[in-house]
């Protein structure tokens, strides 16, 4: 009941705080424009929410086996992503959903209960993370512990600074053995009036949302820094993929989409 209450709550919050939005605009979105945006982040890949929920290193797990107390207990996965448990030994927990892990302590313990019920709860999430980068007022990363819209990433970030560029952030992502710079555009005037959608952009474990100042003297030298920044979050040696509208909104020129979509 609790965790329903907890995420009314968040919805409610969010939706007050888009109605402001609009409210303070000069459109309105009419009902066809509300369910053309609807469609665009259904069938937009970057729009996608994050992959279902796996356990990660340093995630902190609830087991709880009714009946048995003496099982009861709260564990860590180590650096290896394992779990210990009493009459289960270790058990690889990295990589899988919490009801997976139920699932497999269950069956295991079926070998000495009878019909054994356990319940696992995540109580301390530390193995996913977004970043946020650049002009915002409070840099740094912050943990993924549900789904995050890019923009909700930035608020939690503290905001934009003076001199953020809002219709040229990256959201920088490594897609296997690849990184690419795509481009949002979150500024609400733009959203209401040309239909875009990037605001309903979510947030994945990794990506780094980087906000660029408004004036770049150097779009080279620019570059060039960015990746040295970016480096330290990536697990690769590859150079950054920047799209061609990326380039073009960091040197000010006008771009025909918000969100630039690699294939």
């Amino acid at each position: 009941m609790q965790a329903c209450t907890m995420k009314l709550c968040r919805w409610l919050t969010i939706v007050v705080s888009l109605l402001l939005l609009i409210a303070c605009s000069h459109s309105k979105l009419s009902q066809k424009d509300t369910k053309s945006i609807d469609l665009a982040v259904r069938q937009n890949p970057i729009n996608t929410p994050s992959d279902p929920f796996t356990l990660g290193e340093g995630d902190e797990i609830s087991i709880n086996v009714w009946r048995n107390q003496d099982l009861n207990r709260t564990v860590q996965l180590d650096p290896s992503g394992y779990v210990s448990f009493p009459m289960v030994g270790q058990i690889k927990a990295s990589g899988l959903t919490v009801e997976q892990l139920r699932q497999e302590i269950t069956t295991k313990l079926a070998k000495y209960f009878v019909n054994p019920q356990v319940d696992i709860t995540l109580t301390k999430l530390r193995s996913k993370n977004v970043y946020v980068l650049g002009e915002v007022r409070s840099p740094g990363g912050f943990v993924l512990d549900q789904k995050m819209y890019a923009w909700e990433a930035i608020a939690k970030a503290g905001g934009f600074t003076n001199e953020a560029n809002k219709r040229a952030v990256l959201l920088i992502r490594q897609e296997k053995e690849t990184i690419r710079a795509n481009l949002l555009n979150m500024n609400i005037m733009d959203t209401l009036e040309k239909g875009e959608i990037d605001k309903y952009v979510y947030a994945k474990n990794g990506d780094i949302v980087y906000v660029p100042p408004t004036k770049i003297a150097d779009i080279g030298k620019f570059m060039t820094t960015l990746d040295t920044i970016v480096r330290p979050f990536t697990n690769i040696q590859r150079a950054i993929i920047f799209m061609p509208d990326v380039i073009d909104a960091l040197s000010g020129k006008s771009t025909d989409r918000g969100v630039v979509v690699a294939p």
